[in-house]
């Protein structure tokens, strides 16, 4: 049963990619309806000029704290539902780790949007 359900499953994937690729030979190619258009504009220049490293900044250290909440939730219920001394150190190692980084991250000025 499971051997026709394996083959099954490879024959309909492969229905799909065929019909894909013939419906794919009808359409023409227009390179003019290909190109990216965005609000009317034709770029072609390079778009790293115009990616902000701030931005970049900004996302990564969003990432960052947001897995530091990730791993800081779970220890935060095991505290108050099992609590124990190695359980209670753990969590303030995490959180001084978060102290430490908020701090440098405020002395490097990297959460700052506009500089001056």
């Amino acid at each position: 049963m499971f051997f026709y359900m394996i083959i099954l499953i490879f024959i309909f994937c492969l229905i799909l990619i065929l019909v894909m690729f013939f419906l794919n030979m009808k359409m023409s190619l227009n390179l003019e309806k290909s190109s990216m258009f965005e609000c009317g504009l034709d770029f072609y220049e390079s778009y790293s000029k115009n990616f902000s490293f701030r931005f970049l900044m900004v996302a990564i250290l969003f990432l960052l704290f947001d897995l530091e909440i990730m791993i800081l939730l779970p220890v935060t219920w095991e505290i108050f539902n099992f609590f124990s001394i190695s359980s209670l150190l753990f969590f303030l190692f995490i959180f001084f780790f978060l102290v430490l980084i908020l701090n440098k991250e405020v002395k490097d000025s990297a959460l700052l949007w506009m500089s001056n």
